[in-house]
Formats: C-alpha cells, structure tokens, sequence
C-alpha cells in the first residue's frame, strides 16, 4: 500500500511541476528527463511511523544488494549513524 502512495505522489507531483521555472534535478538528472522508475531509484520517502523489519539491517537499507558492505558502512557513518567501524 505504501508504495502505491508514494508513485501517486511522484506522479502528482511530476505531472504538475513548471520545469522551467522551477528546475529540478536528483543525482544529475532533470526531473522532466527522468521517468517515473528513475526516480523511485533515487527518491526515498521516511515512514513518520516507526516499523520493525523481519531482514538485516543490511537488507532493509540495500533491499537489491546492488550495494558493498564498506558502501553501507560509508553512508551510515556519513549520516552519523555508525560512529566506528561496524562488524
């Protein structure tokens, strides 16, 4: 269910953006250049309600495993979440 609103809101929002006005881009890419599973690749919505995940850690950050263990290292410790090497 959650997925299906956040691709409304994206949808909304894409559909009633003035790119030239306002232009906006993620990661290099114009919003107007960039479909729809582009930007589900690059945007990320916050659940304001805590959830409990039956994965690792691991899983629930990189659920496509497109990612290295010093890669997830490296952004938890950039958003200060992991303040020394975790094992």
């Amino acid at each position: 269910m959650g997925n299906q609103r956040n691709d409304k809101a994206l949808k909304a929002n894409h559909s009633s953006l003035d790119y030239d006005k306002w232009p906006t881009k993620v990661d290099g890419v114009s919003y107007d250049e960039a479909g729809l599973r582009s930007w589900r690749s690059r945007v990320c919505a916050l659940p304001q309600r805590a959830a409990l995940f039956a994965a690792t850690l691991r899983d629930n950050l990189d659920p496509a495993n497109k990612h290295t263990d010093a890669d997830i290292y490296k952004a938890l410790e950039q958003v200060t979440l992991c303040a020394r090497r975790c094992n």
